[in-house]
């Protein structure tokens, strides 16, 4: 327990928490990363438990809120997309923001955005976003990854999910929208140019999102 008092006296003078010598007790850990790993430390070192072991759930901890994380920006995204939907109603906006040689026409009015719904399409395919204006639908998807740029089976599925719909809803106009944080492969991009897929990297939808009046994407 000394060993472990001095380390955490130690990282009170750098100022990474607060130790009161009156109590002889610390509080406010600054730094999370800091204090996941005195967890760890402690249970190897302090209470003797298997190293191996305790490694391993850390690890699992980590990648499961690293998911969560994840989950979460493709979430928010969804959110801005479908805010910017509803703002540019009846607008015309650039082609450049959506990889499409014309400018882009916004339904006059939607009746619903549907977020994360089945919507009756089968069992396992959720759709992001559905964005409904009578005889003209809006289906989009959004692929927050950092360091990495979307491929065709993306593509690919959204696309098939889009026509099921089509079929369902027996839509005249379709507009197929993926937002690709990163961009998008040459395979995908080809495989979009050839469905007619309108798609939209991290500097395009901040442009939307001024044209529609809105906060740009948040930096993590």
């Amino acid at each position: 327990m000394e060993q472990i008092k001095d380390v955490l006296i130690k990282l009170s003078r750098s100022d990474l928490l607060e130790y009161n010598q009156v109590g002889n007790w610390f509080r406010k850990m600054k730094d999370p990363i800091l204090n996941e790993f005195l967890k760890v430390w402690g249970r190897i070192n302090a209470t003797g438990e298997n190293a191996v072991q305790v490694q391993e759930e850390t690890v699992l901890k980590s990648q499961k809120i690293q998911k969560k994380f994840a989950d979460y920006k493709g979430y928010l995204a969804e959110v801005y997309m479908i805010q910017i939907l509803w703002n540019c109603q009846r607008k015309v906006l650039p082609g450049d923001y959506f990889h499409s040689p014309v400018d882009i026409k916004v339904a006059d009015r939607f009746f619903y955005i549907a977020h994360r719904s089945k919507l009756g399409i089968g069992l396992g395919m959720e759709v992001d976003i559905y964005a409904a204006a009578g005889i003209e639908g809006w289906v989009a998807e959004s692929k927050w990854w950092d360091n990495k740029k979307v491929g065709p089976s993306v593509v690919e599925s959204l696309f098939e999910h889009a026509q099921e719909i089509n079929q369902r809803k027996g839509l005249e106009i379709l507009r197929i929208w993926l937002f690709a944080h990163d961009g998008v492969t040459k395979k995908a991009e080809k495989l979009m140019l050839q469905h007619g897929i309108l798609w939209s990297n991290r500097a395009d939808l901040d442009a939307l999102l001024e044209i529609a009046k809105l906060r740009t994407l948040p930096d993590f």
